[in-house]
């Protein structure tokens, strides 16, 4: 049995809603994030602090600080780009090049539910999650606080609220559609994320540790003996 629950950082929560913690990345920088939102999209119509406040209620977490800088300058609702002839595909593409991905409307910010991710019982039990000491992003099927705000087109773009020892609230990650755990590193923070300055190296998962789960029957009888001895390897290595 796997425990999936998320592990909470030491975190409070400021008088605006917003999460803060001695986590957060350094490279959080609000005024910034803001100008360059501003700078690209002049003429984007932005969500109201009732609107952001009546996601969180919906979420049951407070957005990030970050979050609400850029949903304060986009909202980006369909309606916001026209209906039928006269929607402006170009300007949602360009809210979607200011950003760095295609961007979830205000309305359809969601957190990755764990559940959705296994594709059945029979692969699940097979998958298990194990966070190292200087993992930036916990490996974990899904959590309340990670917040999906944006795709590639197939992944989930991410702002992580439940990070890993080694990571910072509010850094974005990228939820991969075709594994069941874990997330890669994107960006220590969204300002990084917006403004381009994005990780480079391959994800978090540790490839040279052994795995979490041993497969012992692939369609073959073992005696008690047997399977106990590879158990005791696994958990020796």
């Amino acid at each position: 049995m796997i425990d999936q629950r998320p592990r909470l950082p030491s975190m409070t929560v400021s008088p605006g809603g917003a999460p803060t913690s001695a986590a957060k990345a350094a490279d959080e920088d609000l005024e910034l994030l803001e100008r360059t939102l501003r700078e690209r999209l002049p003429d984007a119509i932005g969500a109201t602090e009732g609107e952001i406040t009546a996601v969180e209620a919906r979420l049951g977490m407070p957005l990030s600080d970050e979050l609400k800088v850029l949903y304060r300058v986009v909202r980006a609702r369909s309606d916001d780009f026209g209906e039928d002839e006269e929607y402006d595909y170009e300007m949602e593409c360009q809210v979607n090049t200011a950003v760095g991905c295609e961007l979830f409307g205000l309305d359809y910010l969601y957190s990755i539910d764990a559940e959705a991710r296994h594709p059945g019982w029979n692969l699940a039990a097979a998958t298990a999650g194990s966070t190292t000491p200087g993992a930036a992003v916990q490996n974990l099927a899904g959590s309340t606080g990670w917040i999906a705000f944006g795709t590639n087109g197939g992944d989930e773009y991410v702002v992580d609220l439940t990070p890993g020892p080694a990571g910072h609230i509010g850094q974005v990650i990228l939820v991969d559609h075709e594994q069941s755990v874990g997330a890669e590193l994107v960006a220590d923070s969204l300002t990084d994320f917006v403004v381009g300055r994005r990780k480079t190296e391959g994800n978090d998962r540790r490839l040279d540790q052994p795995p979490v789960v041993a497969q012992v029957d692939n369609g073959r009888r073992f005696s008690k003996e047997t399977a106990s001895a590879v158990s005791q390897i696994v958990r020796d290595a």
